[in-house]
């Protein structure tokens, strides 16, 4: 969730000068400030999202350098306010929608309240007694009222099977855009929202079946994007996470965690099966080889680092992921391009 501090309206000099304090802070890390960098420097600047600065702090903590993919990412999951939009425009769209069915509904039921009214009218008539010429009257008087009844209900009907049939395509449209509020745009994985949402469905606290989790990060990624540019590298991101697409089961779930960062959630995975599919994909990655179409520039190998960690009994999820996070350092700071499995929870 996004979370901002509350504040007065910046003047121009001020806005002139936190626009400058973000300016600088990108060009001392050597990121070119643009429409992704540059929002995310004015928010840190102007301290104005203390989840995002949180988010910050944390990665500069574990040491990994600060560049355009990772603004990209903090921008998305911090920054983006119109990412949901489009639910809540459907969501409103449905509420509307409803609130005509309701209403179709409620003038029926008077409809049927008034003729109700008007046949127990005409019998109380009958019972008073009338002539054969008064009954006949009768009798095409409540006729009348039957086939206007009749066609009433018939046009209820046909209204309410339209407003039906439009909640069932706005209920879809509403599934699909749920779904695409939780993948990744550049990869087509789940994103940290979708991460939630698998976590849901198998269980994360669930111990009486095995989880293991593999972290995986692109070696040299940022010798990638500033030596061959930043569409390059999105290919290289994009190629990975097909890549992991590839190798996993359907229980199975890959998540971009950030920037060139994935993860995988390998449900009733032992921690030695869980090593082999990681070190398989090591080895599918590292005989990648990519080719630009334009120039015909083939790119030189690219390799990925992994950390493993199987849940031990009653461990919750955040420190089962700190571990796979702590094994995927050590494959770094022993050479990269291999497969560590974490140390036995404490």
């Amino acid at each position: 969730m996004k979370q901002t501090h509350a504040r007065a309206p910046l003047d121009v000099e001020q806005a002139r000068a936190i626009a400058l304090a973000a300016t600088d802070w990108l060009v001392e890390r050597g990121i070119a400030p643009d429409p992704i960098t540059l929002p995310v420097a004015y928010a840190i600047a102007g301290d104005t999202s203390a989840a995002l600065r949180d988010a910050l702090a944390a990665h500069a903590a574990s040491g990994r350098a600060v560049d355009r993919v990772l603004l990209q990412d903090l921008k998305s999951r911090h920054l983006d306010d119109n990412a949901l939009a489009p639910l809540q425009a459907l969501g409103d769209s449905m509420q509307a929608l409803l609130g005509d069915v309701a209403g179709t509904v409620d003038e029926a039921g008077r409809e049927a309240l008034r003729f109700g009214d008007d046949l127990a009218e005409q019998l109380q008539r009958i019972e008073r007694g009338a002539s054969a010429d008064a009954l006949r009257a009768l009798a095409q008087t409540m006729v009348g009222a039957a086939h206007e009844a009749r066609a009433h209900n018939a046009q209820m009907r046909r209204r309410l099977d339209a407003a039906m049939a439009e909640v069932g395509d706005l209920r879809m449209q509403l599934r699909q855009r749920h779904r695409e509020s939780l993948l990744d745009p550049l990869t087509q994985l789940w994103n940290r929202r979708g991460l939630d949402a698998c976590l849901a469905e198998i269980g994360s606290d669930d111990a009486a079946l095995p989880l293991s989790v593999a972290m995986i990060d692109i070696d040299h990624f940022k010798r990638i994007n500033d030596g061959h540019g930043h569409a390059l590298g999105d290919t290289v991101i994009r190629t990975v996470a097909a890549t992991l697409r590839g190798s996993l089961r359907a229980s199975d779930h890959a998540v971009r965690f950030g920037g060139e960062e994935f993860l995988l959630l390998l449900p009733g995975t032992a921690s030695r099966d869980a090593v082999h599919v990681s070190e398989a994909l090591r080895l599918r990655v590292a005989a990648l080889r990519l080719k630009r179409r334009s120039d015909g520039f083939v790119l030189d190998a690219f390799t990925v680092s992994i950390g493993v960690a199987t849940r031990a009994a009653g461990e919750p999820f955040e420190h089962l992921l700190q571990r796979a996070d702590a094994a995927l350092y050590r494959a770094k700071d022993s050479g990269r391009n291999r497969t560590v499995a974490a140390d036995a929870a404490a």
